[in-house]
């Protein structure tokens, strides 16, 4: 059956049909608040074939289309009880049948109401709508896709995250479109204040980020927290900006980024490690009193930087006790320094030289690690260095 009921306690004002930009609905947080809403879902029924008919009690407010020419064009005029409207079937054009669906469920919901597949009868003192379309009918045995019900996996600051993939965002468990090329592996639900357009569709995505990484920051569920940041690579989760400004990183995400840190073989959320360099304190800086072993190991590892024609020594090089847990080196871009930490002398001249490369990189060349400036960056170097070793062959040849 493809009739879908709608019911509401309470009759409807007619006026909120005929008359644009009226909205007033009962409940104190309602999801809606454009006032064109039902009247688009109106048109979209009628311009995609379906049937709409309004009960206000037991009074029956039909609707249809009627033809007319407007200066050489066709269009269609949306009538109720046969009595012209001021809107044609092209309102909302952009409009899909499931945003019409969304737009009458929502309703429901703000007046207390009730959604059924099939006929519920007509009741004095109640509004009834009646939409019969098939695609229409579709949505509602799908509603999961646009409608987000069940208990959340986790509720942080300002989202709540479900334990299932979506390509949506939702705002207060309502579809509102996709904020990412990516889909979630968590469904977010925004209970924060986010900007919709008129067709309840994101606005502004920074805004959905900044939400998302505020949520993450903050989490206090370590368990959870390891799986958002863990996950795979075709997941949004794994590129989310989380270095926002203003925004601190609470104790236990900064505890599961760093043990997460030290397992270089799991997928890590991109700026996770940007965010905990910035937040996790500072190691005191203690200058390294080097072993003559130490001191030939540091001249061997620069020396071979410069056959490959990376001057790494135009920066100051100063060598510390420590960078802190898994760091060997620093780049400084403000005074033009680079730091390198003791252990990575004691890992061998090539572990040493690449360090060095590193952070030379970063302040030469602005780039940042987990950047694709810098992963590109890495790769035409391995070309320019093959290309030079094949010269070399072929001319000893």
């Amino acid at each position: 059956m493809s009739l879908v009921t709608f019911q509401n306690p309470g009759l409807i004002d007619p006026r909120c049909i005929t008359t644009a930009g009226v909205s007033v609905k009962e409940s104190e947080n309602p999801i809606g608040f454009f006032g064109t809403g039902l009247k688009y879902a109106i048109a979209i029924i009628l311009r995609n074939g379906g049937k709409i008919t309004i009960w206000r009690g037991l009074e029956p407010l039909d609707f249809g289309l009627n033809a007319v020419n407007i200066r050489g064009k066709e269009v269609q005029i949306v009538t109720m009880n046969g009595a012209e409207l001021g809107f044609t079937a092209e309102l909302g054009k952009q409009w899909k049948v499931w945003q019409a669906f969304r737009e009458l469920w929502c309703n429901t919901k703000d007046e207390g109401g009730e959604t059924r597949a099939g006929r519920i009868a007509p009741e004095s003192g109640k509004t009834t709508i009646y939409v019969e379309l098939e695609e229409f009918a579709g949505c509602f045995r799908n509603i999961d896709k646009f409608i987000l019900r069940g208990s959340p996996r986790y509720v942080g600051s300002n989202v709540e995250f479900h334990g299932s993939p979506s390509q949506s965002v939702f705002y207060r468990s309502i579809n509102v479109g996709a904020a990412h090329e990516q889909p979630y592996l968590f469904a977010p639900n925004i209970i924060g204040q986010i900007s919709l357009t008129e067709d309840r569709t994101i606005s502004d995505v920074y805004e959905v980020s900044r939400h998302l990484a505020r949520s993450i920051l903050s989490c206090d569920d370590a368990e959870f927290l390891e799986q958002w940041l863990t996950a795979p690579r075709e997941y949004a989760e794994h590129g989310i900006d989380l270095d926002w400004p203003g925004i601190v990183a609470g104790g236990v995400f900064l505890d599961t980024v760093q043990r997460l840190a030290r397992d270089t073989s799991r997928n890590l959320n991109t700026t996770a490690l940007r965010v905990m360099m910035k937040h996790m304190p500072a190691p005191e800086i203690v200058k390294a009193d080097l072993l003559d072993s130490e001191s030939a190991i540091m001249q061997g590892a620069i020396g071979f930087c410069h056959a490959l024609k990376y001057p790494v020594d135009e920066f100051d090089i100063l060598v510390v006790e420590s960078l802190g847990e898994n760091i060997l080196g620093k780049a400084f871009r403000d005074t033009r320094k680079i730091h390198i930490a003791r252990r990575a002398i004691q890992m061998g001249e090539l572990n040493l030289a690449s360090t060095l490369i590193e952070e030379w990189c970063h302040i030469k060349h602005g780039l940042n690690d987990c950047e694709r400036g810098m992963q590109n960056w890495l790769f035409d170097q391995v070309t320019r260095l093959g290309q030079a070793y094949l010269y070399e062959k072929e001319k000893h040849a």
